[in-house]
């Protein structure tokens, strides 16, 4: 979210006068007639309960990252989450059941987003399913803006992938496979080693590294991965490794489990740069994804994965007329000029 407000700001800075405002937060951003709009920019993490709180009180245009808010819910324990659950899902929901649905996020029957979802004008999500739940469950007509790229992509040159896999030791006949971002149980993470070990057996130059910082319990797992080979999180990243990965891959690897309506800026990273993707099939559709992302379940089928790896591995690489077309159709300026139009 970060990087995709400082992304914002910049396009933004090129056609109104912008105000940010960072915590912590003060009303006035909200409360000033000044303004033309006041946007508040929030995600599924206890770090935006104040702008959540503001924007409840006060009213404003909400950009809401997250097609479900379970996690910011919970931010002052489990009784005020099953609170907002009872309410939206017209039952009670115990602490119990709250508590289960944040350990297995498939179980979950409640969105959080009913408060929000009445206060905000207009409330806008990046994806189609958050939409039609408030205009069924709230009788709310929010909207839904595509999410952009938030980096530049120019194409990788032939020059830029052979310094990347030597400097980061990638061997000539090494088959690079790349997944990005935090490493988090709605990853599939396990899935993804079972799905590896079914390829490295066809493909013994594989490699499978996830580039990115370790946000679980990974215990269970490192011994597995450690026998395949596979690198279980790289640590934070500077943006020019984070390119320079993404240059060295042969494929790139996007996984999600949960429930519909998630983004993937790191998959929007990987059809920029002009890898051919592998990605669950909800994270693909939501984002448009062009036809080199190869589609595979929700549910994780480690044999699916693995053929559809193979198939992303001895494809040759993307046509650069479709990358560029992508790219284009999701353009950070083009977007700004949609928020706009949205709020105003």
């Amino acid at each position: 979210m970060a990087d995709h407000s400082a992304a914002l700001l910049a396009a933004l800075r090129k056609l109104a006068q912008v105000d940010a405002f960072c915590g912590p937060y003060s009303r006035l951003a909200v409360q000033d007639g000044g303004y033309d709009a006041v946007l508040c920019v929030l995600g599924n993490a206890p770090l935006h309960e104040e702008i959540y709180q503001l924007c409840l009180r006060y009213g404003a245009a909400c950009l809401c990252h997250d097609a479900r808010l379970l996690g910011l819910a919970t931010t002052n324990g489990l009784a005020p989450a099953a609170v907002l659950a009872s309410e939206e899902l017209g039952r009670v929901v115990s602490e119990d059941e709250i508590a289960a649905w944040a350990a297995d996020e498939r179980q979950r029957e409640a969105s959080f987003l009913g408060r929000l979802a009445r206060a905000a004008r207009p409330l806008i999500f990046h994806a189609p399913q958050p939409v039609r739940l408030c205009q069924e469950r709230f009788d709310v007509q929010a909207q839904a803006l595509p999410f952009p790229m938030m980096r530049p992509h120019a194409p990788v040159t032939p020059e830029e992938r052979e310094a990347a896999r030597a400097g980061l030791g990638i061997g000539p006949a090494e088959q690079l496979i790349v997944s990005f971002g935090f490493l988090v149980p709605a990853k599939a993470i396990g899935a993804a080693l079972a799905a590896f070990a079914v390829l490295k057996r066809e493909r013994p130059a594989a490699r499978l590294v996830f580039v990115g910082e370790v946000a679980m319990d990974l215990a269970a797992l490192r011994d597995e991965a450690a026998s395949l080979g596979v690198t279980l999180g790289t640590g934070f990243v500077s943006p020019e490794a984070y390119r320079a990965w993404a240059a060295a891959a042969d494929a790139g690897l996007q996984l999600r489990i949960g429930q519909a309506g998630g983004v993937s800026a790191a998959l929007q990273d990987g059809i920029g740069a002009g890898l051919n993707m592998v990605a669950s099939r909800d994270l693909a559709e939501t984002i448009n994804a062009p036809d080199y992302v190869l589609r595979v379940a929700d549910m994780p089928d480690p044999a699916e994965i693995a053929g559809a790896l193979a198939r992303a591995l001895a494809a040759p690489g993307p046509d650069e007329v479709m990358r560029a077309a992508y790219c284009a159709a999701h353009d950070m300026q083009a977007y700004a000029v949609r928020l706009l139009e949205m709020i105003l």
